[in-house]
């Protein structure tokens, strides 16, 4: 059988333009990304919100994405999928209300006036539809990603717009590389001293608060039931977790000091740049 396809497209194909068969294209996002993101998660806003192109091209792929064959996507396409549409849809709604103007009287009160908190309702309101249906930001996060997927790696990778979240990262998340990518974020995340700290003199271990909230998604595992004995049974799933990511001296003072576990305010600064 002789095919002939138009050169155009083959060109468009091989060049990446056009994505494959049945493949989902990140690359809008992994763009903007890469221009309006720095080193350090900061995101410029204002820069997004003046050129919204590249932006609008991701969120309109989103939404045109055919659902019966997303179903036919392995596990690494399906998570990447939601872990960057989750991350774009915040950032398309920080964009819509940016500047943040500060809300009712009891957010101006408890959050910094560039705050995400100051958005009324932020995680229930409908920005975009995914695959031609309403979708919530709370949806994705809990109904999704942590209902079907339950993998509490996630919590290092979903950016909440807020200085207190994990590094908003640069390139956006491939199903080729979410494995490797996870981990390191996790990593990242648990030895990043605003996050995570071992105070040895008054043998406290200070955590995210992330780790307070979605406790249930940590689950300890038997096996590590009698070194973890002295803790509290609900942290035991944390404290197994993070010390997956700590160096071989801290995860040991861990388990043979059973330092007091305390949370860390959790900072509610929009993650903007300068």
């Amino acid at each position: 059988m002789n095919l002939k396809i138009p050169k155009l497209y083959l060109l468009l194909f091989f060049v990446g333009i056009l994505p494959a068969q049945d493949s989902f294209n990140h690359q809008p996002f992994d763009s903007l990304l890469q221009t309006f993101v720095d080193d350090q998660g900061l995101v410029d806003y204002q820069a997004i919100k003046n050129q919204h192109s590249l932006l609008g091209k991701y969120l309109e792929i989103l939404e045109e994405v055919d659902p019966v064959k997303f179903e036919s996507w392995s596990k690494a396409e399906k998570m990447a999928f939601w872990i960057n549409a989750y991350n774009a849809i915040t950032i398309e709604g920080i964009v819509r209300h940016y500047p943040i103007e500060y809300g009712n009287l009891v957010f101006r009160v408890r959050f910094p006036k560039n705050s995400i908190r100051q958005i009324g309702g932020f995680w229930d309101k409908v920005f975009i539809k995914v695959m031609g249906k309403e979708m919530t930001l709370n949806q994705i996060e809990h109904e999704i990603l942590r209902g079907k997927f339950k993998d509490p790696r996630i919590h290092a990778v979903l950016v909440c717009a807020a200085n207190g979240c994990p590094l908003l990262e640069n390139r956006a998340y491939l199903p080729e590389t979410l494995e490797s990518r996870l981990n390191q974020a996790n990593k990242n995340f648990i030895n990043n001293f605003n996050k995570v700290q071992l105070d040895q003199d008054m043998n406290i271990l200070y955590l995210s608060s992330i780790f307070d909230w979605y406790q249930e998604d940590y689950p300890d595992s038997p096996e590590e039931e009698d070194r973890l004995v002295n803790y509290p049974s609900k942290s035991r799933g944390v404290i197994e977790f993070i010390m997956k990511y700590l160096s071989q001296d801290q995860q040991n003072y861990i388990l043979n000091n059973t330092p007091q576990i305390k949370y860390l305010d959790y900072d509610w600064t929009l993650n903007e740049q300068p």
